[in-house]
């Protein structure tokens, strides 16, 4: 198959998905805002991956293993959250993160601009390996190392969403946070396979960033897909919305030493031994592992209110979402908003 180039110039369709995404973004927001309908926001989401994934490889001609390979992971991932979020909201009824913000036009605007920026940057890999038909290479390490992580990435989250809901599904826990399973080595296990997905996808795009300045320069800007993931999980709609101020309810029900001991031991994305991190010195837990001081509890419960409420409650799911419900403590490519809950995006 020939390969096609809808707009002039794009010679890695990255103009083309930035358009496409933009216009299906817009489509959806003006469904979400006009009818109060939160079931669409999350499809949207997932579902623009998967359509710039399948565009791409056809639009390329692409037939190679590793076009393929990255293909479906794309979809295998997105396709999971998208159905595990729509499930979700569907039994929930809406999506508690929108509260705030659906009557809000800018404030809602504002929550679906983000995901824009979410879908496109997060899928420059899968975008970049499609559009490079004409580059080749033998499959290497690379290529399996980036599978690995990827794919690790996926079982990871779904292993982590399935503990997290059948914990949240028993009467028994309400109030209290999860910490069966890998919750009890990550305190968002869901957060790190995101991280490993895109981790992975960036890698795979490293035996085909080959030719002119100009593609050497479209290639590199793929590393953008990791972290813009992980500066959402940890720094935006991730973690800062599930401890710190937001650990109040925890404090308040009588858990809060229970919290503080698990903190101790369980690093906050990476899966650890909890010997391990405990033995760690505080500084390479900051440096390393994302202890940061704003997930500690402030312990103000009166100023934590004003914080938490003042606070903007909008982000993508999955990429890795907000957790803010009472009962929740992480994200879950899938749970609470599985981390982003961003987004998934997911994103407690």
């Amino acid at each position: 198959m020939a390969v096609m180039k809808v707009i002039p110039g794009d010679e890695n369709y990255y103009s083309l998905c930035a358009l496409l995404t933009v216009a299906m973004q817009l489509s959806f927001f003006a469904v979400a805002t006009t009818f109060k309908f939160d079931l669409v926001t999350d499809f949207a989401g997932s579902s623009n991956f998967i359509l710039l994934a399948v565009l791409t490889l056809i639009l390329s001609g692409n037939g190679s293993t590793r076009a393929l390979v990255l293909t479906v992971m794309v979809i295998i991932s997105r396709a999971y959250l998208a159905c595990f979020l729509l499930f979700r909201v569907c039994t929930r009824k809406s999506d508690a993160r929108f509260d705030e913000t659906r009557d809000d036009f800018c404030k809602f605007l504002g929550f679906w601009f983000f995901q824009m920026m979410w879908a496109f940057f997060v899928s420059m890999p899968v975008i970049y390996v499609n559009s490079r038909a004409d580059v080749n290479p033998p499959l290497g390490a690379f290529d399996y190392i980036g599978w690995i992580l990827s794919f690790s990435g996926i079982v990871i989250q779904v292993v982590a969403d399935m503990q997290k809901h059948g914990f949240r599904k028993d009467p028994a826990n309400r109030g209290q946070f999860c910490r069966v399973g890998l919750w009890s080595y990550s305190r968002h296990p869901n957060y790190f396979g995101e991280i490993l997905v895109w981790t992975g996808a960036f890698v795979c795009t490293l035996p085909v960033i080959k030719g002119n300045s100009d593609q050497i320069a479209a290639g590199m800007a793929t590393v953008l897909s990791p972290i813009f993931t992980v500066l959402i999980l940890v720094f935006l709609s991730g973690m800062p919305t599930s401890e710190g101020i937001y650990l109040e309810r925890f404090y308040n029900n009588g858990q809060g030493e229970a919290w503080e001991e698990y903190a101790k031991v369980t690093a906050p994305i990476v899966l650890m031994p909890n010997s391990l991190y405990r033995a760690l010195p505080d500084q390479m837990k900051l440096l390393c592992c994302c202890e940061l001081p704003f997930l500690r509890y402030p312990g103000d419960s009166s100023s934590s209110k004003m914080e938490k409420s003042k606070k903007p409650q909008m982000g993508p799911e999955g990429a890795p979402s907000l957790e803010l419900e009472i009962d929740e403590v992480s994200f879950g490519e899938g749970e609470a908003s599985s981390s982003m809950e961003v987004p998934s995006s997911g994103i407690v």
